[in-house]
């Protein structure tokens, strides 16, 4: 009878599970970001990086969402069947997740706040030394200014991301929340560089000209270190940037094809 009791429960387990699962995105299940709701207002709630494991984990698995053309109690059973001993013992991470997204929200981030914390530090360093190269650099400049001095800071700010990364001593959570940072990082860089030598020749003549030798000895050290990293847009985009800029130039610098007076 003992059991029975256990081979039910196990039984209305599985059917729970399933069911979190091939509803996670809807309103009930997951937060809605759209709406202004946050993971305070429903802890209880799949949060935005808690629905992209899941998602990872049903198409590993190959199990879909609700086929309309099968009736949804029939579908819940077939996906409810999946959760077998080994499946459960294997993926004992998103099991919990499943069952409780409120305290897997709060392990992750206890375990992810050591890199929060040494990205904020880092951060202030940055801020203070884009700042004390202002005057350096001819005056602020506008957002042209301020992206190239991001520009500029940038080796050493991704220098310190790769060597947190590279500590084991950290967690497996948070150099894996330094990675996706840290390629961002890169991409948003990238795209600093495409906008600011676009825009950099509408600055005024001394301005222009430091900011523009800045840009451009900044890209070549760059390209050196971190070529090999970037993806194909992310070099479009720093292609871009410096053949906006060529073209500026030569413009300038071409004869004018109108009459002499």
């Amino acid at each position: 009878f003992k059991d029975e009791r256990i081979f039910e429960y196990a039984e209305r387990m599985k059917l729970h599970l399933a069911m979190r699962l091939i509803q996670r995105h809807r309103e009930a299940m997951a937060i809605r970001w759209a709406q202004g709701e946050t993971a305070a207002d429903a802890p209880d709630k799949f949060d935005q990086r808690q629905v992209a494991l899941l998602n990872e984990f049903a198409k590993h698995h190959g199990i879909e969402d609700h086929d309309k053309a099968v009736e949804f109690t029939a579908h819940l059973r077939q996906v409810a069947k999946r959760f077998d001993h080994t499946l459960v013992e294997n993926n004992k991470a998103i099991i919990k997740l499943l069952r409780d997204p409120k305290a897997e929200r709060e392990q992750y981030l206890a375990l992810t706040k050591h890199f929060t914390d040494f990205r904020d530090n880092i951060d202030q360093k940055r801020a203070a030394f884009n700042t004390s190269i202002i005057d350096k650099l001819g005056g602020s400049a506008g957002e042209v200014g301020r992206m190239t001095r991001d520009i500029i800071s940038s080796s050493s700010y991704i220098e310190g991301l790769n060597h947190y990364i590279n500590n084991d001593s950290h967690s497996v959570e948070a150099r894996d929340v330094a990675k996706e940072y840290l390629a961002d990082t890169l991409d948003k860089t990238c795209q600093q560089f495409k906008l600011a030598l676009r825009d950099v020749n509408s600055l005024p003549p001394t301005q222009r000209k430091t900011y523009s030798e800045a840009l451009k000895a900044t890209l070549e050290t760059f390209t050196e270190q971190y070529g090999k990293e970037l993806s194909e847009s992310q070099y479009k985009a720093l292609q871009g940037g410096l053949e906006s800029y060529q073209y500026q130039v030569n413009k300038a610098h071409s004869p004018s094809r109108g009459f002499s007076p």
